[in-house]
């Protein structure tokens, strides 16, 4: 169970880590 919440835990950063960087990306493309 807990290797489980673990797993879901990481891909939900890394999905979190890849929005950072095309907002962060489109944000600097805006000049803002």
């Amino acid at each position: 169970m807990k290797q489980q919440y673990q797993t879901r835990y990481e891909l939900l950063h890394e999905n979190y880590q890849k929005w950072l960087t095309g907002f962060t990306r489109h944000a600097v493309s805006w000049g803002v």
